[in-house]
């Protein structure tokens, strides 16, 4: 299923639709707000540097130019490359007809006429990433959108060289390896192994799923360079209900 498809669509502004959840059919004409709810996005791009940055505009233009709310430091990124718009407390994506379009959460958004897509609301943990063909390519860049604010300071690089053939994660891990504290993740969770094709994770039998690119992997799946890999709960898979400002755990490949 594509982003958006099968909801109900409504127009918002330059031609562009939005896929709202929460809009109701009396409000086809869809303005933005300037309340005070925010949301965030986490980036990673060529320069390796993670930052976070507080959505706090009705509009907010990501691209390469100088003159964007959010510049991306990467050549396969396009001068005006998307656009989140806020309405309320719901946060949405559009991207503006870029060269290498948008992956949201790793299915493809792009225009062969290079006009502005629809507009996809976001969710906390959503996805957004700008690749070129070579999932490889060191200019990729990804973008995480959370409802959290993420202190830049909580990331840490780990050389999964250093733990050839893998990295364990888990709660209950050797000393050096990837350590969680959090009730929601397995003692043992995942594994990342090097191999001879690149990297590597596994999902070690955890109780609550591993995810890459927001989807829940089957088993293992082999990881790309800025691949995004998370630890979520749900309702479904625990039984349980998950705190409320609980927020996936996010790991960088």
């Amino acid at each position: 299923m594509q982003p958006g498809q099968n909801r109900q669509d409504y127009n918002i502004s330059e031609g562009a639709t939005v896929s709202a959840r929460d809009i109701k059919r009396s409000d086809p004409n869809v303005g933005l707000s300037d309340n005070n709810n925010s949301g965030f996005l986490v980036i990673l791009d060529a320069s390796r540097n993670i930052r976070t940055f507080k959505l706090d505009k009705p509009r907010i233009n990501i691209g390469r130019n100088d003159n964007m709310d959010i510049k991306i430091n990467s050549k396969i990124v396009s001068g005006n490359h998307g656009t989140i718009i806020r309405k309320d407390d719901q946060f949405y994506y559009r991207d503006n007809g870029s060269m290498n379009g948008t992956y949201f959460n790793s299915r493809l958004i792009i225009s062969s006429q290079r006009k502005a897509s629809p507009v996809y609301s976001l969710g906390n943990g959503d996805i957004l990433k700008i690749e070129a063909k070579d999932k490889n390519n060191p200019e990729n860049t990804v973008m995480i959108f959370t409802t959290h604010e993420i202190n830049e300071n909580v990331w840490t690089y780990i050389d999964l060289h250093k733990f050839y053939p893998c990295l364990k994660i888990g709660r209950n891990v050797p000393e050096g390896h990837l350590k969680i504290d959090n009730m929601q993740v397995s003692k043992n969770h995942a594994a990342v192994y090097l191999n001879e094709n690149g990297c590597m994770i596994q999902d070690t039998n955890s109780l609550n799923g591993v995810f890459v690119n927001n989807e829940k992997i089957n088993g293992s799946c082999n990881l790309f360079n800025n691949d995004p890999e998370s630890v979520k709960l749900s309702k479904q898979q625990s039984g349980a209900p998950a705190p409320k400002r609980y927020s996936p755990r996010h790991c960088f490949c």
